[in-house]
């Protein structure tokens, strides 16, 4: 969406500016890691047997998971005439 959203906004608007964040997300318990994983648009019914398996092996070792969600805002001010 980058690819698109910042030509059009540098043509159309004197100032534009990227910002980001990330928001880092920290589980302590496997059942929490899969619920979330569940009410995403990233779960695969078919990949829950494998992903949970995984994620014992990870909570065997860590105490806990942390997924990073990366944000972007673009900020475009003075639109051209």
């Amino acid at each position: 969406m980058l690819e698109t959203v910042l030509p059009w906004g540098v043509l159309n608007f004197e100032s534009v500016s990227i910002n980001t964040m990330v928001n880092r997300v920290r589980w302590t318990a496997l059942e929490k890691v899969m619920n979330y994983w569940h009410s995403t648009t990233f779960y695969e019914p078919g990949r829950r047997t494998e992903f949970e398996r995984l994620l014992r092996q990870h909570f065997h070792t860590h105490t806990e998971f942390v997924n990073e969600k990366w944000v972007m805002m673009l900020e475009m001010t003075h639109a051209r005439a």
